[in-house]
């Protein structure tokens, strides 16, 4: 079979190993079957790009099978796609061999695999086995046949690794041509069934024409294919209008990856975990006031001897006990000072696995921390695992908003100074710290200007009752996002010892992400923090209004 492939900017030619006496580039063993059990379903491409088909081999595998990398290669993918976990190995040739519908892995992105590891096991849905030669889909048999080898075009681009991103949009296409399974991941992810969705796709058909129609159609195959209605919808529809439509649907129904309620994430191990308080907080070898130290950290699997908690006066709070004025400081001085404690972790743990837990100013102390440049090649830097943060102002907070519009009254300013004279324990307003956390202050528009680190994993948990963070100011974008339920008369504070937040953070350390949920928790957790936000926004101009 010869395939046609695109080719952008250098090409480079590829000879697929089909046959082990012309093993693939790179490989010495050639390619073999990932499983040793009967082919199902065999490759059929579909006529269209979203058209039925099966663009690898199903195999009839039983639940507990293990399946091991085809060839020698690079893990450049390992993880959630719609709900199912995947896997995807780039080999020396540029050839990518996916390994999808699994129910658990046992690698993760970077790892170095030889042919006959093993990468996972299955579950109960049957085993799907891919291979792609840039963004042509080919007949994984081929890769086993002994044959003379086949020839495609591979862009030269697409024989490195790329982004988490790009990894995963290349395993879309696939689950296009597998609606029946697609379905039922994403029905798991939205709580809803597909005759649901097709119920509300005639519906708005009704209104909007056959745009939407399409739209839902495409919904009911893969929640995430979504994203990639974007253009047709524009093309169908007036600009505006598919906006408006698109907006709305995607906001409904896609949640994008999320890891199914019933998975349990196991504890990791052998890793270090630092723990970052917020603004406010305190620390010392006996303890402390910051919330982040209810952290359950023996549940998710460190020892106590591994657990660091982080002073804002530098190194850990067992060695440098610290107040709540030490938090009101520069937050890229404090950031400065954590940064200085992993590359101490770094150098007298090297290489073990470092995983940062940081709840409301915390967490920017630990972006902070990274700002200035983050690489795993970096000898003085510690592998980092996951950056959890909790309550965490990434955008800002109101509070903090209104304060600093306050202050550019003198006369208001004045007042502040006198009360933080009249109330010396509670937090002062005129903070450096709090400045820092005015939504538009230049630190929050610098830090926010700043990617974050491509290698390491960033979760942002948030409390859909939190008033003095809404949900609304801790979304991190390039971050997995989650909102979470805590009942309390503090939920800031209660957040990081909630059981909800617990599982979040297990997810992150073994790079999972957030739990699905369906439609309804899903639209509470949207309206809520934004109701609290847009209300202490209206509280605090009416307050400002009121001033001389």
């Amino acid at each position: 079979m010869r395939l046609a492939v695109p080719a952008v900017g250098v090409v480079a030619l590829l000879v697929v190993g089909v046959a082990r006496a012309a093993p693939a580039v790179g490989d010495d063993h050639g390619y073999r079957p990932p499983v040793a059990a009967p082919v199902a379903d065999a490759f059929r491409p579909p006529s269209s790009a979203y058209g039925p088909g099966n663009r690898g081999l199903d195999y009839a595998t039983t639940p507990g099978s293990e399946i091991s990398a085809a060839a020698d290669g690079e893990v450049v993918f390992a993880g959630q796609v719609g709900g199912t976990l995947h896997v995807v190995v780039l080999h020396g040739d540029g050839i990518r061999t996916s390994y999808s519908f699994l129910s658990s892995i046992r690698v993760q992105r970077g790892d170095k695999v030889r042919q006959g590891q093993v990468l996972g096991s299955t579950g109960g849905q049957p085993f799907h086995f891919g291979a792609r030669a840039g963004d042509a889909y080919v007949d994984p048999a081929l890769l086993f046949d002994t044959g003379p080898p086949d020839v495609h075009l591979v862009p030269d681009s697409e024989r490195r690794p790329q982004s988490e991103a790009h990894e995963r949009s290349g395993l879309l296409g696939m689950l296009a041509g597998l609606p029946g399974r697609a379905v039922g991941a994403a029905g798991d992810a939205v709580g809803v069934t597909s005759d649901a969705v097709d119920w509300a796709a005639g519906k708005t058909a009704d209104v909007t024409g056959a745009s939407v129609s399409m739209l839902g159609r495409q919904a009911t195959a893969s929640i995430d294919e979504l994203r990639d209605m974007w253009a047709a919808c524009v093309q169908q529809l007036p600009p505006v209008q598919a906006w408006h439509v698109v907006s709305a649907v995607a906001a409904v129904l896609d949640q994008g990856d999320c890891t199914p309620a019933g998975v349990d994430p196991p504890p990791v191990r052998d890793h270090i975990a630092v723990l970052v308080g917020g603004l406010g907080s305190s620390g010392s070898a006996a303890g402390g006031g910051a919330a982040i130290f209810g952290l359950d950290t023996g549940s998710l699997g460190y020892a106590k001897a591994d657990v660091y908690r982080f002073s804002y006066r530098g190194g850990t709070a067992a060695e440098h006990p610290y107040g709540k004025a030490d938090t009101e400081v520069d937050i890229r001085t404090s950031g400065a000072r954590l940064r200085s404690l992993l590359e101490r972790l770094q150098y007298e743990h090297p290489g073990v696995t470092v995983d940062v837990f940081a709840h409301s100013q915390g967490g920017l102390v630990a972006r902070a921390a990274l700002a200035g440049g983050y690489s795993r090649s970096d000898p003085r830097t510690p592998q980092l695992g996951a950056v959890v943060t909790m309550g965490s102002p990434h955008q800002g907070t109101d509070g903090a908003t209104a304060v600093a519009q306050i202050r550019s009254n003198p006369l208001a300013d004045n007042a502040l100074r006198g009360v933080h004279a009249a109330l010396p324990k509670q937090d002062d307003p005129r903070a450096t710290s709090i400045a820092q956390m005015s939504e538009g202050s230049d630190f929050i528009g610098d830090l926010n200007n700043r990617a974050l680190p491509s290698d390491v994993w960033f979760t942002s948990i948030g409390g859909r009752e939190d008033w003095l963070v809404p949900g609304t100011q801790t979304h991190l974008p390039g971050a997995h996002n989650v909102i979470v339920s805590v009942p309390s008369k503090s939920t800031h504070d209660a957040l990081p010892s909630s059981d909800a937040a617990l599982r979040e953070a297990k997810l992150a350390v073994n790079h999972l992400p957030p739990t699905c949920k369906g439609l309804l928790t899903r639209a509470a957790d949207t309206v809520v923090p934004l109701a609290v936000h847009e209300g202490e926004q209206s509280v605090g101009h009416a307050a400002i209004g009121g001033l001389p």
